[in-house]
């Protein structure tokens, strides 16, 4: 048990290192986009005018992408799980009230074919 917990806090060790490293590469690069844009301010008609608007600091992290990216994502699949959800709930009140299922996707048709075998014709 005790090898377990090591392996444990040896894991969040490195996670916590990897944000750190993380957290000062964002730190370095807003400083990079800073003097960029200060620099532009100076020499309105440089050609890295048209860079300070694409790089631009603006709060916005790699987490809180990739957050964002997830949350859209989770968002996505819990609409069709809300519209799987709806189709089963009416399929199981048809059911309750004995009317036909008319080509339901998850139960598939109402008709039923025969699957004994044919007689050969010789």
């Amino acid at each position: 048990m005790a090898y377990n917990l090591y392996q444990v806090q040896a894991a969040r060790a490195w996670a916590e290192r990897i944000d750190k490293e993380q957290a000062q590469a964002e730190k370095f690069w807003m400083q990079q986009a800073l003097k960029l844009q200060q620099a532009t301010a100076n020499n309105a008609l440089s050609d890295t005018a048209s860079m300070v608007t694409s790089v631009a600091p603006s709060g916005y992290t790699s987490k809180t992408s990739y957050l964002n990216s997830r949350l859209d994502r989770l968002e996505s699949e819990l609409a069709a799980e809300r519209i799987r959800r709806g189709r089963v709930e009416r399929e199981l009140a048809a059911l309750k009230t004995g009317a036909p299922l008319l080509n339901s996707p998850t139960l598939g048709s109402t008709t039923t074919k025969s699957t004994a075998p044919t007689p050969r014709s010789r």
